[in-house]
């Protein structure tokens, strides 16, 4: 995932330009934080950003799930079972 520029803007602005802005964001692949009140603020990327983001989390979250077996298997947490005994058990 590459971090590319971080940009901001008012709400007062990005309602003024609010076309404009988002493509912006979308050519460029920049982020746009979007200053509010009360420091509600909101953060506008593009959808392939946004997705590249989810693949980034779900790889992350695969080899923590790996990790997590090699751990087991360091500590001797396995089943031997050969192949045969995997397909006679698999309808049950």
């Amino acid at each position: 995932m590459t971090l590319n520029s971080v940009k901001a803007t008012n709400i007062t602005n990005l309602r003024a330009n609010l076309k404009e802005k988002l493509e912006e964001v979308v050519t460029e692949k920049s982020t746009l934080i979007v200053t509010r009140n009360n420091d509600r603020n909101v953060v506008i990327i593009s959808e392939d950003k946004f997705n590249e983001m989810l693949r980034h989390i779900h790889n992350l979250e695969y080899e923590l799930k790996l990790c997590r077996s090699f751990e087991q298997v360091n500590r001797g947490e396995v089943l031997d079972i050969s192949m045969e005994e995997l397909n006679d058990n698999d309808g049950q």
